[in-house]
């Protein structure tokens, strides 16, 4: 068979081609050995890593596969929102609001706990001023007690019910809280006070405690090196890194960036800004929710939500609210520790689960929904939560009960 010029040089090229593909398939990245998974977690990754990355079949450019990492309890261990509500409190920096209107704050307070609030703090700072939290005073630690028992029990000092309704498919009512303190703050503001918050938990032992009023919470925070070397192994393979969390967007903005992660790939709970571009207590729109509401933060289908928005540029509102096989074809991988990251994981093609014993979520993960190999579920890298002795009560979602496989 003659083969002309033009022939051997086309078949050169394919030759080249195919030599720079196995080159590529070889050097795909992979996960470091010296940090510890469960079982095959490490392989599954990794697989998944050369299945779907930069020189795998299908793999563009042009739009890439994506991956979306929950925040909190997910990349980090605890919470960098409860970090930055804390830090305030301890540091006298939560703004007294307007007309000392605590409903004008969150509408979703009940009465009696927006009244708990108000004459535990009516005499600890004139509306626009940082109230008196922590000044030594009794009145100054019972202001702050008020707070944190709102935010942290969703109930009053007195044990009265904070909020006027539970969290459901788009708000946890104390997670929007922690976003509404801020208000009266510059982003900018908001993150040197988020860097200062993550410096002091950062430098506190595991486990720590702090003070707050006269209540003690939670006082550190660490970093995931498994989640570290994950995301950087996902830029490696030409994926597009995400970081989408229920805590304000300020503070993951400055942790992910410990991470690799910059601040144009973080969707936090993002506020609505007034004419003189400070926070108010409003949140900026998606889906059915206009801007200045006060009904949805990213958090369950408000994470779909936000990811159509944002990550994958939906300018459609009526679209923001559906998982369409545009996303799910692109969206490769999520990762989330808790029920309100289920949304978010249904729609990836592989997902990885903290165990945190959170019902819904390990009803989800343990009966493997929407197919084998999809769910991996991990034990938490830092104080991993004990097996539960029981299997998961799963009838509620329309599954088996489930054993408790992974802690």
């Amino acid at each position: 068979m003659n083969i002309t010029p033009f022939g051997r040089r086309w078949a050169a090229r394919c030759l080249a081609l195919l030599c720079l593909a196995a080159l590529q398939a070889q050097a795909a990245p992979a996960l470091r050995e010296d940090l510890a998974w469960h079982g095959d977690n490490r392989a599954r990754l990794n697989e998944m890593l050369a299945q779907h990355g930069r020189g795998s079949p299908g793999y563009r450019a042009s739009a890439p596969p994506v991956a979306v990492f929950d925040f909190d309890n997910t990349t980090i261990k605890n919470d960098v929102g409860d970090a930055l509500v804390f830090w305030m409190l301890a540091n006298n920096k939560v703004l007294q609001p307007a007309a000392r209107d605590w409903k004008g704050v969150s509408p979703l307070l009940t009465d009696a706990a927006a009244a708990a609030i108000k004459a535990a703090c009516d005499g600890q700072g004139d509306p626009g001023q940082p109230l008196r939290t922590d000044d030594g005073s009794a009145a100054s630690r019972a202001c702050a007690d008020e707070l944190v028992a709102v935010y942290d029990t969703d109930k009053t000092v007195a044990g009265q019910p904070a909020w006027t309704r539970g969290a459901d498919d788009f708000i946890n009512p104390a997670y929007g809280l922690a976003v509404q303190l801020l208000a009266g703050y510059t982003p900018d503001d908001v993150r040197v006070m988020a860097g200062a918050a993550i410096d002091q938990n950062l430098a506190a032992p595991v486990g720590a405690k702090q003070r707050v009023g006269n209540r003690s919470v939670n006082g550190y925070v660490r970093r995931y090196e498994q989640i570290d070397d994950l995301m950087r192994n996902l830029r490696l393979a030409g994926f597009d890194v995400w970081i989408v969390s229920a805590s304000p967007q300020q503070p993951v903005e400055v942790f992910g960036g410990y991470f690799g992660v910059p601040p144009q790939r973080v969707v936090g709970v993002r506020s609505v800004l007034d004419s003189t571009g400070r926070l108010t207590a409003r949140f900026q729109g998606a889906g059915r929710f206009a801007e200045g509401n006060a009904e949805l933060i990213t958090y369950r289908d408000g994470k779909r939500w936000w990811i159509n928005k944002v990550v994958f540029g939906e300018r459609d509102p009526a679209r923001q609210m559906l998982r369409t096989p545009e996303v799910t074809d692109r969206l490769v991988f999520v990762a989330g520790d808790s029920d309100t990251d289920l949304s978010m994981l249904k729609d990836a093609k592989v997902k990885l689960v903290l165990n945190r014993n959170k019902a819904e979520l390990m009803c989800n993960a343990f009966h493997n929904d929407g197919g084998s190999g999809q769910w991996l579920v991990n034990p938490m890298f830092i104080e991993p939560r004990p097996r539960k002795e029981t299997p998961y009560a799963c009838g509620k979602w329309n599954l088996p009960d489930q054993a408790d496989k992974v802690h």
